[in-house]
């Protein structure tokens, strides 16, 4: 019998749920996002709800175009599934408390997979970071309105006259 190899990609696109048209992420897979959201978005000086991060995770996916969201799908599949073997239940099934302290000990402690999952925070981070409304939180500013940039846009702003054609026969 002939060894079959099946990419990621297709593996992923089999036996996960079916994404709704327009959606990057199923049903359940943004559940489990927002459940990590809530987990670790505690203690930001951002106010912005886990739904609210979850669907900025997916707006980023879906207007980056990203030919990777497949990894982010088998991510979030894989740490719901994960728990499953150490504490007997899913982690969005988990209390908020419970899933945190799962979720930290196992990013700072754990190994192979856990390490490959903690890759999750980036995610979290952008949702919380790349909304609007993190920007008065973190007292942000866009790099154009930077002091220095600004300085250089009045410099290019000045701009020289060509000589005319006359001044050179």
């Amino acid at each position: 019998m002939p060894f079959i190899t099946l990419p990621l990609e297709e593996l992923v696109y089999r036996t996960l749920p079916r994404v709704d048209p327009g959606r990057a992420l199923s049903n359940w897979e943004w559940k489990v996002l927002t459940a990590i959201a809530e987990a670790l978005h505690e203690g930001s000086p951002v106010a912005i709800s886990k739904e609210q991060i979850a669907d900025n995770v997916e707006t980023f996916l879906i207007c980056g175009n990203s030919r990777r969201a497949f990894r982010v799908r088998a991510l979030l599949a894989t740490l719901e599934l994960l728990p499953v073997v150490s504490t007997g239940s899913r982690l969005s099934q988990m209390g908020v408390s419970e899933r945190r302290a799962f979720l930290y000990h196992k990013f700072e402690h754990g190994h192979r997979v856990y390490r490959l999952c903690a890759k999750v925070r980036y995610l979290v981070f952008m949702g919380v970071y790349g909304d609007e409304a993190a920007k008065g939180a973190t007292q942000f500013v866009d790099v154009p309105n930077r002091p220095r940039f600004q300085r250089k846009r009045a410099a290019l702003s000045v701009v020289r006259t060509p000589p005319s054609v006359s001044a050179y026969a």
